[in-house]
């Protein structure tokens, strides 16, 4: 899973709770097991103080760690969410490449690194002010107190938050992806055009970049057009199998010009469209002919197909 710098920075706020949570927590719970053995060596008058230090100790440990572990549990699910609309196409050209949802959210273990930052961070800090808290900390008549180091209290503030918070940004995916390839591709397409026909199902797709000399620089008038070729494997409601055929011949700024080729089987059409001066493009009437004669034939919406078809290439072509 990639994370960029952009993400990484959003994370640095779960890292900063962390850190917040865990430093308090260390010197906390680290004095409460330094001192809860000894109340045997506590004098009558001092026990009610002392009873009230390891309460104040749970207390401060059991609300800052409780209420900012929430705070940072909601924070990271708020980031996997942005991550993940952001990033929809990539993930479900994924899905649609045949990996699983197991496959894809275990790379999002890596959000939990900034929750093992934080925790890390958080209980050195602790520990590099624990000597100064103790002395804030201690009742008169118990003496100074060494900090002792509880290997328990490192599982328990680092090593199970950061297994914890892992596991949580695999598993949130998990059930997000649910979405079928086509609706996570098209996940902005709320912006646009049309609806996803739902009569069909993609079963594959594929594409490249068929212009060896396809460049940015020249896309537009040099040589450098970016012309995709692939298709789209669908399957109708019926069971049938489609193969749709798609080649980009467009010449950037002199046009465009697209063949398709439709083959059911027993039916195949073929189609070529654009705004090139050219003979081989049929008119606007042919076109819509040619595609209602898809949709009668096939039982589907075949301007929906053509714009699935055209989108997926062009995803496979410049995203894989």
């Amino acid at each position: 899973m990639t994370v960029g710098l952009k993400d990484g920075l959003k994370l640095a706020g779960v890292a900063i709770v962390c850190f917040c949570a865990v430093f308090v927590c260390t010197f906390m719970l680290n004095f409460y097991l330094d001192v809860a053995p000894l109340r045997d060596t506590v004098s009558e008058e001092a026990i009610a103080l002392y009873e009230a230090q390891l309460a104040t100790a749970k207390f401060c440990s059991a609300i800052t760690g409780g209420v900012l572990s929430l705070t940072a549990a909601v924070m990271l699910l708020f980031y996997l969410r942005l991550y993940i609309d952001a990033h929809a196409a990539q993930l479900g050209v994924l899905k649609a490449l045949g990996y699983s949802r197991f496959q894809i959210c275990r790379g999002f273990w890596v959000f939990g690194l900034s929750v093992f930052l934080g925790c890390a961070a958080g209980f050195g800090g602790g520990w590099a002010a624990m000597r100064y808290i103790y002395d804030s900390l201690l009742i008169e008549g118990m003496g100074a107190i060494a900090p002792r180091f509880h290997t328990e209290l490192l599982f328990a503030l680092v090593a199970a938050p950061s297994v914890l918070f892992s596991a949580l940004a695999c598993v949130y995916p998990y059930f997000v992806l649910r979405r079928p390839p086509l609706e996570l591709i098209r996940a902005n397409g709320k912006k646009q055009k049309r609806k996803v026909c739902i009569m069909y199902k993609i079963v594959a797709f594929w594409g490249c970049e068929s212009n060896p000399h396809a460049d940015a620089d020249t896309a537009n008038n040099g040589g450098g057009y970016y012309q995709p070729s692939g298709g789209v494997s669908v399957r109708l409601e019926d069971g049938r199998e489609v193969i749709v055929e798609y080649d980009d011949l467009s010449c950037g700024d002199f046009g465009s010009r697209v063949r398709v080729e439709i083959d059911a089987g027993d039916l195949i059409w073929h189609l070529c469209y654009g705004s090139m001066d050219d003979a081989m493009c049929c008119s606007d009437e042919e076109m819509d002919a040619c595609l209602a004669s898809v949709s009668g034939c096939l039982g589907i919406d075949a301007w929906a197909l053509l714009d699935d078809v055209e989108y997926l290439v062009n995803q496979a072509a410049y995203y894989l």
